[in-house]
């Protein structure tokens, strides 16, 4: 079954596959991706890259954020050998795991299957790569497609505000404009699957204004494009906006970690816990309405670019519609061919 990140890492990893070697640890090489059909047996395996070394070899990478991990270990199986089978090549195989959630006792790295006698008669080896275990700096350091997890690693040794800032001055200085919104877009959604909803929508607006994105200012036509009807261009931000945004992103994740160290203490104290609850009413109140706009605003920005500027109708549509149905259209996106199908096609 394919989940709500699919369309984004695989984005990442075509948008430059060698950046995934320097990530798993292989040796630096050209690569390629491979358009396998695997199909007959999920259509989720499809990041194959191959190595063009001087003896060619396949890199199979599984991003795994949901509850089944204990499934993996086969699947990885299935999928090698299926890969290995239609290319004739040597297949290396890599679990992503996004969040804790998704770990399990059963991803030990191996499979081993025993006959009756107790005999094995089968051994495959995958590796596994738990990124909340790896330091955020080996990600800030490492390619740019591959920036948008950072957010997703071990942040022990910094900060959430720290991250942003680092990762706005690398995809400023290295990526190209075409690049720089789809870099952030895959930040945002990746950071949903460790952070809480609402965290994740103030997290874009953040994004936004690290990113340069703005409606106020204008730049040559060259250097602009349209989306929803509005010009939005890049431009330098003052000092002090930026620092305004690394603020509110330190109040989000340090409410994040209120949430978290309350689940924690339990009802030590229960004046304690009835100021939690009034603060956690009050903010989901205060944030409901901005939530709803940042998810318009990244349905219009990855919508623009897969069917070009909205028409008037669709704008009417998008700022009448509440949470449930951004979701609905959202989950839609990737399977449309126009805005007008985005409004029609009923759920899959």
């Amino acid at each position: 079954m394919a989940t709500p990140f699919d369309a984004t890492t695989k984005e990442l990893v075509r948008l430059h596959p060698e950046d995934w070697l320097e990530l798993l640890g292989l040796p630096p090489a050209s690569c390629e991706l491979v358009d396998a059909d695997l199909a007959t047996v999920s259509t989720e395996a499809d990041r194959l890259i191959r190595v063009l070394t001087q003896e060619p070899y396949l890199v199979h990478i599984e991003f795994q954020a949901g509850h089944d991990g204990h499934r993996v270990p086969g699947r990885m199986l299935r999928y090698n050998v299926l890969a290995a089978e239609q290319t004739e090549h040597v297949v290396l195989s890599y679990v992503i795991l996004l969040r804790p959630e998704a770990d399990s006792p059963t991803l030990t790295g191996s499979v081993v299957r025993l006959r009756p006698s107790g005999r094995q008669y089968l051994y495959f080896e995958y590796e596994v790569l738990r990124l909340w275990q790896v330091p955020v700096s080996h990600i800030l350091s490492g390619g740019v497609s591959t920036l948008p997890l950072a957010l997703l690693c071990d942040l022990s040794e910094t900060s959430p505000e720290r991250v942003v800032e680092s990762l706005e001055a690398r995809i400023q200085s290295e990526v190209v404009i075409e690049n720089r919104r789809k870099l952030w877009a895959s930040t945002y959604l990746l950071a949903g699957i460790r952070y809480a909803p609402e965290i994740a929508g103030k997290l874009l607006l953040i994004l936004r204004e690290c990113c340069k994105l703005t409606r106020r200012h204008y730049l040559s036509e060259k250097q602009s494009s349209h989306l929803g009807g509005c010009q939005w261009t890049v431009y330098d931000i003052p000092k002090r906006s930026i620092e305004k945004a690394v603020a509110q992103m330190k109040e989000s994740m340090t409410y994040q970690k209120i949430l978290a160290d309350g689940r924690q203490e339990g009802i030590a104290e229960g004046r304690a816990i009835g100021l939690a609850q009034g603060m956690a009413q009050g903010v989901a109140q205060g944030m409901a309405q901005g939530v709803a706009q940042g998810e318009r605003e990244l349905l219009l920005l990855l919508g623009t670019d897969r069917f070009g500027p909205p028409d008037a109708s669709f704008n009417e549509a998008l700022e009448k519609a509440q949470e449930p149905q951004l979701r609905a259209w959202a989950r839609r996106l990737f399977h449309a061919q126009s805005w007008s199908d985005l409004l029609t096609l009923p759920e899959s």
